[in-house]
């Protein structure tokens, strides 16, 4: 048993080591409702399909932003800009802020979902939960988009544990 603990271990530290190499663009995945005002930072999220707009978002059991998504229903997808490591950073949990607090990083108006939307995100999507689906540490939220907007600005990126933005080559 313990050979077999230990190889986890090894497989689990490999895993993250080469999913570092992976870059993503950062997001706040924003809810309000009978569940709670709550947002968090978010890198595992993509888009499923264009027809009908669909996503999917990634959110650990344990987190506060998974029951409330799971109750509420509704949930935002805000892009973030490479002016936004402070608040990227607050969402994460890097600061003394948790819940509705973390809503004073930037400016934040109620969407048609219900969902929170950071006035300055690069986009946001709006999304109706359609699905979830429970995988190992994290629920996999199935969302439909009822609303989408775009706004100017470089993508922040997360890869090799660190921010970054694009740049051409």
């Amino acid at each position: 048993m313990a050979e077999n603990t230990e190889e986890t271990a090894l497989v689990r530290a490999a895993f993250l080591d080469a999913m570092s190499r992976l870059a993503a663009g950062v997001t706040v995945v924003a809810t309000d409702g009978p569940g709670g005002l709550t947002g968090q930072t978010v890198s595992a999220f993509t888009s499923i399909s264009a027809d009908p707009p669909t996503v999917l978002v990634c959110l650990n059991h344990d987190s506060s932003g998974c029951a409330a998504v799971t109750e509420n229903g509704c949930f935002s997808v805000n892009v973030l800009g490479s002016a936004h490591t402070e608040l990227s950073n607050a969402f994460a949990g890097r600061t003394d802020e948790d819940g509705a607090e973390r809503f004073k990083y930037g400016d934040w108006h109620t969407g048609a979902s219900g969902a929170p939307v950071l006035d300055s995100a690069i986009a946001v999507l709006e999304c109706k939960v359609s699905a979830y689906h429970d995988v190992a540490t994290h629920r996999v939220f199935i969302g439909t988009v009822t609303a989408a907007t775009s706004g100017d600005g470089a993508p922040l990126i997360y890869a090799q544990r660190s921010y970054s933005i694009p740049q051409p080559i």
